[in-house]
Formats: C-alpha cells, sequence, structure tokens
C-alpha cells in the first residue's frame, strides 16, 4: 500500500470473500408500489408486471412487504361501505388522480388537499335522499343537476364533487364554504370507481415476507430459493431500500469474483 501510495494510484478494493453475492449480479428491474398507492393503479402494475406480485415500499423507499391480485380482490369485489376510505385513511389525492377531478374551489386553504386523509364516508347523494346526520368530515358526490337545483345548500359536507360536468360548465355559489371539485365521468362510473382507489397498506402483505440482501452469498440464496414456494424476490441494500429482484434464472451461469495476486 506505500508503494500505491507514493505513485498515487487508486487502492485496490479489498474482497472480504471470493463467494459470488448478489450484488455480483445483474438483477432484474423492479416494478414496486407505494403504500399510499391506490388499489386501481397497484392492480395495472401488476398486470402488466411479469409476476403475480410486485414489493411495496413504505415512506422511506424501504421495502415494506408485498401485494398480489389475490390480496386485493376483497376490496375490489366488496364496495359497499361508505366508510372503507376513512377506515384505511386512503389520501384524497387518490380520489384527486383516480376521478380526475378539478379543483373549483379548495376551502379552507390550510393543507394541501391531496396529502389531506379522508375522515369521513362516501355519500352518492339523489334527489330522494335525506341530508341528515352529513358532518363536515363526509364527502357528498352528486350530479351537476343536482347542485344547480340547490337540494344540497345546507348540506354540512366539507368537501363536494360535482359529477357529469363538462367544458366547466358550473359555478359554484358566492357564499360557498367548502372544497369543490368537478369530474366528466358520470355518477355510474364514479360509483364504480371511488373505492378502488382506495390506498393498499393495509392490504400489503407484511407477514412471511421473502427476500434477499445484497450482501447474501449466492449459495446461500441458492438454499433459500430451493425451500420457497415464490420464484422471483425483491432484492434490498443495507438500508432496505428496493435494488432489483433475483429469480432462479439468476443463478443458472452466476459471475465469479476474480482474485488479483501482485508479484514479488
Amino acid at each position: 500500500m506505500y508503494v500505491l501510495d507514493k505513485a498515487d494510484c487508486v487502492k485496490p478494493r479489498v474482497v472480504q470473500s471470493l463467494a459470488p453475492q448478489v450484488s455480483d449480479l445483474k438483477l432484474e428491474s423492479v416494478t414496486y408500489a407505494k403504500e399510499t398507492d391506490s388499489i386501481k393503479s397497484t392492480v395495472e402494475k401488476i398486470v402488466e408486471h411479469i409476476g403475480r406480485s410486485i414489493p411495496v415500499v413504505g415512506k422511506s423507499d424501504n421495502l415494506i412487504g408485498v401485494v398480489s391480485i389475490s390480496d386485493l380482490m376483497p376490496s375490489i369485489i366488496d364496495y359497499r361501505d361508505r366508510s372503507f376510505l376513512k377506515n384505511t385513511k386512503t389520501p384524497f389525492g387518490n380520489l384527486i388522480v383516480g376521478l380526475e377531478l378539478k379543483a373549483i374551489q379548495e376551502y379552507p386553504m390550510e393543507k394541501d388537499q391531496r396529502d389531506y386523509s379522508i375522515e369521513g364516508r362516501i355519500i352518492m347523494y339523489g334527489e330522494d335522499q335525506s341530508l341528515e346526520g352529513v358532518s363536515p368530515k363526509d364527502i357528498l358526490i352528486c350530479h351537476k343537476d343536482i347542485y344547480r337545483s340547490g337540494h344540497i345548500k345546507e348540506c354540512m359536507a366539507g368537501h363536494l364533487i360535482i359529477v357529469g360536468v363538462e367544458n366547466d360548465d358550473i359555478c359554484v355559489e358566492a357564499d360557498e364554504r367548502r372544497c369543490v371539485y368537478t369530474t366528466g365521468f358520470s355518477l355510474f362510473v364514479v360509483a364504480q370507481r371511488i373505492h378502488h382507489l382506495a390506498q393498499i397498506k393495509d392490504v400489503v402483505t407484511k407477514d412471511s415476507l421473502e427476500y434477499f440482501t445484497t450482501y447474501e452469498t449466492l449459495d446461500d440464496v441458492k438454499k433459500n430459493m430451493m425451500t420457497s414456494k415464490f420464484r422471483r424476490f425483491p432484492v434490498v441494500d443495507e438500508k432496505g431500500r428496493i435494488k432489483g429482484m433475483i429469480s432462479k434464472s439468476n443463478l443458472i451461469d452466476p459471475p465469479s469474483k476474480k482474485s488479483h495476486h501482485g508479484g514479488s
């Protein structure tokens, strides 16, 4: 090392082990979801993905679990619970994106509405319904004709979504004191979509999560793969951040490390 220092050369990296490690592989690119992603967007990612499940990362982009179509199916099928989005603490931003909402009025302007977690019920309103018991935390969805009729003027819902609006053909009342959004979708389409916009956080599989680290040896990886029911696995670094995917095909012709010896 003294000679290298004098010659102003880069010191060689010290190889602790000549056994090939996961970091020596060319890992497969990874498609992953965030825990706040909607059911709808996550299903689209899984369908486009070659596997049947994808990894899920948390707020710090660290691996927290995996999610599959079978995990999401109960949420896709059962959308009758008005408090479903509240119970899953779904960000209002998921509705903005999934329903293609356009903000007409955001009131009060205390925080970014995309980060606001839904705290109330989702109420699909028709003219024959009672508005008794509606609270400022609830989100009321109605057709533009109902809004124009004045039926919901005294409604206490803090968020209002007006459907069937095209070409900005709606005007907000001057004394409106709530967040108002519009969408071009029909009431039927909104009803179909809305519960699929719940965040996936609560349905992510975290128990018996199988993954590998970049510093594990390929021999250890092979042994663990032999006893696993899965075919593809997330790979994380020492901080738990996803670096790629690994499968049995990656181990067919693994690379070998080379040791360089200097002459005497």
